[in-house]
């Protein structure tokens, strides 16, 4: 609301020294500013185009690039709405960002900075609404136009968080396609894991991940386990074995990570145990799964205090 009040007040600055072709305004843009004014939007998009041919100078202001990516944006937001295909998004950046380039003065700062902001948000959007085993690829250029124009238009903001959590959903997507291909796709494997991995980069605490690497090196190892027939040679068998102890043996670390970041968490000491137990480690089996009881066992007490008791004492004396 307040960028169109701000192009409404300089249009009607325009109307006494209006002029066409050289003079210091232009009549084309005039038009399409009352065009603007009057939700003319492709109308007031045709004469900004006129404008940009015909007019003496008018490539070089900042106001020419700001006023037509705000008709951009009205045909984006009003006309196509919103929709991820949408051009109109693409050439608003565009504008705006040649405005700002000519913005010496920051005469319009605030508001092509606002409406970038507005775009990149509308990116992340389309990020999440696309982020599944189908539309993935989509989700990753939505995600990558965000952070670009975000980081562009704010580039004292940290966008670690934002990045955390996008690398943490592809990789869900990335292990259901590598669960749910025949073939096992090693691709999709290695690609959760660097996500992951990218995660730890940035947050070494971060228990999701943790247990996800962990989650992923162990079912890998099971894996191969139910890869083995019955009549393979003894050379392949010993092949595969090393690759099924390797697997839990790089589990490991990230179970035990998440361990001490939620050590009451029944799923990681079960993680850990599991490794034990693939290893035949069975001391160290048997210390994780003694735990597992206990925490059972004070959960089942707890429930039990929750428990409504009957109240033993007489109400009058």
């Amino acid at each position: 609301m307040i960028a169109k009040i701000k192009i409404i007040l300089i249009f009607i600055l325009f109307i006494p020294i209006i002029s066409s072709g050289q003079g210091k305004y232009c009549i084309h843009q005039f038009k399409a500013l009352k065009a603007y004014d009057n939700k003319d939007y492709l109308v007031a998009k045709a004469y900004m185009d006129s404008a940009l041919v015909t007019c003496f100078n008018i490539k070089e202001k900042a106001y020419t690039w700001h006023v037509l990516g705000f008709i951009h944006y009205a045909i984006y937001k009003e006309i196509d709405k919103k929709n991820p295909s949408s051009t109109a998004r693409e050439k608003t950046i565009e504008s705006i960002k040649k405005s700002i380039e000519l913005d010496t003065i920051l005469e319009f700062e605030k508001t092509n900075k606002k409406i970038l902001t507005y775009l990149a948000i509308s990116y992340w959007n389309n990020c999440v609404t696309h982020l599944d085993t189908i539309n993935y690829e989509k989700s990753i250029s939505f995600y990558n136009s965000y952070t670009e124009l975000y980081a562009f238009t704010n580039p004292e903001h940290e966008l670690e968080q934002s990045e955390i959590i996008f690398n943490q959903e592809l990789s869900n997507i990335y292990e259901k396609k590598f669960e749910n291909t025949q073939s096992k796709n090693e691709y999709y494997f290695n690609e959760a894991v660097k996500l992951h991995k990218e995660v730890l980069r940035l947050d070494s605490l971060n228990y999701q991940s943790n247990m996800a690497l962990g989650k992923l090196y162990y079912n890998l190892g099971v894996m191969y386990i139910f890869s083995l027939d019955d009549d393979i040679d003894m050379f392949k068998f010993i092949e595969v074995q090393d690759k099924v102890v390797d697997n839990f043996k790089i589990s490991l670390p990230y179970f035990k990570k998440a361990y001490q970041i939620q050590p009451n968490d029944k799923e990681t000491i079960t993680g850990i145990a599991g490794v034990y137990h693939q290893l035949h480690e069975t001391e160290k089996f048997m210390t994780y799964m003694n735990l597992l009881e206990e925490i059972k066992d004070k959960e089942k007490d707890k429930e039990k205090d929750k428990e409504p008791k009957i109240n033993k004492e007489p109400i009058d004396k």
